[in-house]
């Protein structure tokens, strides 16, 4: 079982925040990046481990962090709210 590393959701919820209604998973990738690089110099999580964490917190509040995928193809997400 893994543990949460809370400056990596910290760092996905800002991205998400900051993100338009309608963006690309490597738009979100890119802002988290940015944000840890500015928070914990060290931290480079996988895409993946991203991705993952924004599923996390959707399932947490769906309200304010609820998206859909709109283009699979194109890693096209939408902003539910």
């Amino acid at each position: 079982m893994r543990t949460p590393d809370n400056t990596v959701i910290q760092a996905v919820r800002e991205a998400f925040d900051q993100l338009p209604d309608t963006f690309h998973s490597v738009e979100l990738v890119q802002f988290t990046y940015g944000i840890l690089r500015r928070k914990a110099k060290y931290r480079h999580p996988l895409d993946s481990t991203i991705l993952r964490e924004l599923r996390d917190i959707r399932k947490q509040d769906s309200d304010k962090y609820g998206w859909e995928c709109i283009s699979r193809k194109e890693s096209l997400y939408r902003k539910i709210r």
